[in-house]
């Protein structure tokens, strides 16, 4: 099982360039379907080869969550070579789970990301979500 992390935005910037594939699940140690959900992560990730799960404390790691622009917990945040690929807001009952977030995750987890910038860069995730963020109404 991943204990809970506090992170600051430069530790995830560190973590997300040392894994190709990495599983941020935002939680807290009060949220009950946190705890529900989070075994079931743990099994999708363990189906991926070279899939690094951070179970990150949305409490102690304020400055993250609110750059992400997390609002609940769990809040499930997939990255490919540093690309944002897939975010999901709550927790799902099991008999859902295993239909839909096994194959949604693996699926995208899997596949190549969708258009690679034409000059080859990589933007940076939290730059992104925070700029998408401060411009909403």
């Amino acid at each position: 099982m991943s204990a809970l992390l506090s992170l600051d935005p430069s530790a995830l910037t560190h973590r997300l360039q040392a894994h190709a594939t990495l599983v941020v699940l935002f939680s807290a140690p009060w949220c009950g379907p946190c705890k529900t959900y989070k075994p079931l992560v743990e099994r999708v990730i363990a189906d991926v080869d070279g899939a690094a799960l951070l179970v990150v404390d949305c409490d102690t790691s304020t400055e993250l969550a609110v750059q992400f622009g997390i609002r609940a917990v769990p809040t499930l945040l997939c990255f490919r070579h540093g690309e944002l690929v897939l975010l999901r807001t709550g927790a799902m009952v099991e008999p859902h789970a295993a239909m839909d977030t096994d194959a949604t995750t693996r699926t995208r987890l899997r596949q190549p990301l969708a258009r690679p910038h034409p000059l080859g860069l990589r933007r940076d995730p939290i730059r992104r979500v925070q700029h998408r963020h401060d411009h909403a109404v």
